[in-house]
């Protein structure tokens, strides 16, 4: 497995962990603020998620 998608894998885990946890970390990161004041937290955390699983899921076929 090239380096590059092993890290794509792992930023999607991450990101799912993420929308799926209350990080205050995460949560209160400035770019993260605003999404959340976009469209409020609980959106926010689905967005997130979501974003996550795509971003896995394409690594995990480039794998293949």
């Amino acid at each position: 497995m090239a380096w590059h998608l092993f890290l794509t894998s792992a930023a999607g885990i991450f990101l799912v962990f993420a929308g799926q946890s209350n990080w205050d970390w995460f949560w209160n990161s400035h770019k993260q603020k605003g999404l959340v004041k976009l469209f409020g937290k609980r959106n926010a955390r689905i967005f997130i998620t979501i974003i996550g699983v795509v971003i896995f899921i394409s690594a995990q076929s480039a794998i293949r």
